[in-house]
């Protein structure tokens, strides 16, 4: 008579605790996240002229062509290697950029990487 198969309402309050907690979290941190956001997008378009911000493209150490890298190797890069951005192969005439760790890609295809606000190799993700 006394006794119920169903669960009362303090076994109920535990997991609802729980999860209002994480939400509460991640509400907190989106919050905090898109004020520091806003706070360093404001602070950069007061940087003066005098101190430009680095161009990920000026890091690049050069602009050559496949074909004179390949002989300045030593023949040690062969015409099967392909760029990781567009996994097309380099062919002899075509220019391509060299990163500082000596990582090679198309020009076109390494623009199109720096304009997408990425500011690492996109093959061994080495800050550059």
């Amino acid at each position: 008579m006394g006794l119920s198969s169903f669960p009362g309402a303090a076994e109920g309050v535990l997991p609802v605790l729980v999860m209002s907690t994480v939400l509460s979290v991640a509400l907190l941190k989106s919050t905090v996240r898109s004020v520091l956001q806003l706070v360093v997008d404001h602070y950069e378009e007061e940087l003066p002229e005098e101190y430009p911000r680095e161009n990920a493209r000026e890091r690049r150490i050069s602009i050559t062509q496949f074909k004179s890298l390949n002989q300045n190797d030593g023949g040690a890069r062969n015409s099967a290697v392909e760029c990781c951005v567009c996994l097309c192969g380099f062919e002899d005439e075509e220019e391509v950029s060299e990163l500082s760790c000596k990582h090679f890609f198309h020009r076109g295809c390494l623009d199109k990487w720096f304009d997408n606000i990425h500011t690492t190799c996109p093959l061994c993700r080495s800050n550059l």
